[in-house]
């Protein structure tokens, strides 16, 4: 194979079904692709795991939302030409009622770089009609949400609430709410709660995610 050991591993053949959490009646299957380029030669080192999906009630959707979810993995980079870094990505979906909530999780370290990054990205879909959903899909957004933020119903697992407040990341996460109402992205679904996901400084871990219980929004 020369100096450059280039593994591409086929889609077809790394075609993995994924158990849905919170599923119920749902039946849109998922299942996970990945990417693999180890050159030696370049410097590169690259895995990138994205999610497809199947069964979807409208079916001639499938292959728009499917390109999105693939699109959300690759848009950034050309892996067949990368050089001189080490990328991960990898795509989480769960399923809730009829959402689809894919989370992008990207860390990343270009050679020339001072420090190694990592972000986190999301998408939520309805698949009863293959398109984004937006915020204001799945809660009311208006100013009570700043008072519910400084109550500390959004809960971050890393900080504390005094800490949240000193930091101002509670204003950062209420701006971000407020202006997404009519947007996608930033935000996605678990089985008790919606997550938002602010960008941080890398000393404070280059992304902060925030819960709040759907019975709170």
């Amino acid at each position: 194979m020369g100096k450059g050991l280039i593994v591409f591993l086929l889609a077809g053949m790394l075609m993995t079904a994924y158990d849905a959490p919170y599923s119920t009646d749902n039946q849109v299957s998922l299942a996970g692709k990945e990417y693999s380029r180890v050159d030696a030669e370049a410097g590169a080192d690259i895995s990138i795991e994205y999610v497809q999906v199947g069964r979807l009630p409208d079916r001639n959707a499938e292959g728009t939302v499917n390109e999105m979810l693939r699109q959300e993995a690759f848009s950034d980079w050309q892996p067949d030409s990368e050089r001189d870094l080490s990328l991960k990505i990898v795509q989480t979906p769960i399923i809730y009622r009829n959402y689809l909530s894919v989370t992008t999780w990207t860390d990343c370290y270009i050679r020339s770089a001072v420090h190694p990054w990592c972000s986190l990205s999301s998408m939520v879909i309805d698949t009863n009609t293959g398109q984004l959903a937006e915020l204001g899909d799945l809660m009311t957004v208006d100013e009570q949400i700043i008072e519910k933020i400084n109550e500390g119903v959004f809960k971050n697992d890393r900080f504390s609430h005094e800490e949240c407040l000193k930091m101002k990341w509670y204003d950062q996460l209420g701006d971000s709410i407020l202006n997404r109402a009519e947007r996608t992205g930033g935000f996605y679904l678990k089985e008790k709660g919606i997550v938002f996901i602010i960008d941080v400084s890398h000393v404070e871990g280059d992304y902060l995610t925030f819960e709040a219980a759907y019975d709170e929004l």
